[in-house]
């Protein structure tokens, strides 16, 4: 049931508690309280709204860094200009040729000469290699896969043994 309150979700957030009661057989009431149980326990951390920034005459440019000095500290300065810098919209560390992608919103090319000025002069030791790129699309708008939550998988890509009569 919670499969389906997230599959519903994630292909129609505004979805009515009616809605996904008709899909899950519960009474609205009941899909409520599964569906605070899921906020609850931190399965939904929270819920966003995707913008199309270039309709709003911004322009959405991609950042690929990779550290040539890591540690905890660099990587604590680093998390704090991300999340106290006006113009960063997202960033994720990942395993693989870079450490950091990060998606920064501007408006001209002054204000992206500002940010890379800015993000150089604070990590100028620390940053080895540094690439951007100017995202024209994004696809999928943050929706997870349809099928992730298919009832018959007990985690991603792992179906669940199904008895036989």
């Amino acid at each position: 049931i919670d499969f389906i309150i997230l599959s519903t979700l994630n292909q129609n957030p505004r979805a009515t508690y009616v809605e996904i009661s008709a899909l899950t057989g519960l009474t609205p009431n009941g899909t409520k309280k599964r569906l605070n149980n899921l906020e609850q326990t931190g399965v939904i951390c929270g819920y966003t709204l995707t913008l199309d920034v270039r309709r709003l005459g911004y322009e959405w440019y991609g950042f690929q860094l990779k550290l040539a000095k890591f540690n905890p500290e660099t990587e604590k300065r680093l998390i704090a200009f991300f999340k106290h810098h006006q113009q960063v919209l997202l960033y994720y560390k990942h395993i693989g040729a870079w450490q950091y992608d990060v998606g920064v919103v501007v408006k001209s090319s002054d204000e992206l000469r500002t940010f890379i000025n800015e993000l150089g002069t604070n990590f100028s030791e620390e940053i080895k290699l540094f690439d951007f790129f100017l995202v024209l699309d994004e696809v999928t708008g943050r929706k997870l896969p349809i099928g992730l939550f298919d009832s018959t998988k007990t985690s991603v890509g792992k179906k669940k043994a199904r008895p036989t009569s």
